[in-house]
């Protein structure tokens, strides 16, 4: 179904608004809550780096590391939102920091922000990674120790990378596991290779997805192929969103595309699409920047911010959790907008 663009400015210019707050109280808590906040960690400041210890690792290396930043808004008393943002291939995760800019306040006063490093500056699902890295293992076990040291609403966590960061992105996504944790996953310029694309078993459907890519990526090109190193094969953009509706049971031909910035001679630089499943409005969405190249999209590289796009995302999906209220359990459910 066509509609009319809509202005890019609400898209670029996204004031610090608290993206979480209009989801209800009644949540669970996690062992970190009242817990003081370590003493390297200023709420709102740098972040700072950690290593953790694999309990579980089988292989080494038994260390990970990743550094965190709280928000300027975080009272210990009160369960924060979580995200887990990956570098791409040859990246750090202090890199990851500055591109994604997740740790800002003027796009995130309320999440944590955890930025994960891979070992060899690489993550599962790219061709060079080694199979002896358990890398789903290292994030499930940190998203554990993460909750047991911070007050952390277990609804509230989100996976987001770019390029192999955002194949991590996916693989997450499919492991049942994962995605039984993680409530929503945003990959951007995802690094999709064929050998990895497996069978996909989420925890449950639907599973939230919103992806980005640019029509002009000469690293993991729209239409799939080699990729620009000629190290694997990657899966068509097109493809792999067609894949995410069929598990989450979308409806296929009633997707929604809207024109969000169009230039001079009408072209549709930018298009969003969307697709509603099980019930749920806009649960896999995919941004399309016709002349963007391998990037994480800003206002001034592809007209639009995704961190901004992400975040209102993130805000709309959270994990289905029962409570206890007035001696009835009951869904909670996020009000809609």
């Amino acid at each position: 179904m066509a509609q009319q663009p809509i202005s890019s400015t609400l898209l670029v210019v996204l004031t610090c608004v608290a993206v979480f707050s209009h989801l209800v109280n009644a949540v669970t808590s996690t062992n970190g809550c009242h817990l003081p906040i370590p003493t390297e960690i200023t709420p709102g400041g740098e972040s700072y780096n950690f290593t953790h210890f694999l309990s579980n690792s089988t292989s080494p290396p038994s260390y990970r590391a990743y550094s965190l930043t709280v928000p300027p808004d975080y009272p210990i008393e009160i369960p924060a939102p979580l995200i887990l943002s990956f570098h791409g291939r040859g990246k750090t995760n202090l890199e990851q920091e500055q591109l994604s800019k997740f740790s800002n306040p003027f796009f995130n006063t309320e999440a944590i922000a955890v930025y994960p490093q891979g070992i060899d500056k690489q993550w599962l699902g790219d061709p060079s990674a080694p199979p002896s890295i358990n890398d789903t293992l290292f994030i499930l076990e940190l998203i554990t120790h993460l909750q047991s040291r911070f007050c952390i609403n277990p609804s509230l966590i989100y996976a987001s990378g770019k390029s192999n960061g955002g194949g991590m992105v996916g693989q997450l996504a499919c492991n049942p596991s994962a995605s039984a944790v993680i409530a929503a996953f945003a990959p951007v310029s995802g690094a999709f290779y064929t050998d990895f694309q497996g069978p996909c078993f989420p925890s449950r459907t639907p599973i939230p997805i919103l992806e980005f890519h640019g029509g002009a990526d000469t690293t993991i090109f729209y239409e799939g192929g080699e990729d620009g190193s000629d190290r694997g094969i990657t899966v068509p953009i097109p493809d792999w969103l067609h894949n995410w509706t069929a598990w989450d049971g979308c409806a296929q031909t009633a997707a929604n595309e809207t024109a969000i910035l169009v230039d001079k001679e009408g072209a549709n630089n930018v298009n969003r699409t969307t697709w509603d499943c099980g019930g749920h409005a806009g649960i896999v969405s995919h941004y399309f920047s016709s002349y963007s190249k391998h990037v994480w999209p800003t206002s001034e590289n592809a007209g639009y911010n995704a961190t901004s796009v992400i975040m209102e995302f993130f805000g709309r999906h959270f994990l289905p959790t029962e409570v206890e209220a007035d001696g009835k359990r009951w869904m909670v459910q996020k009000a809609t907008t």
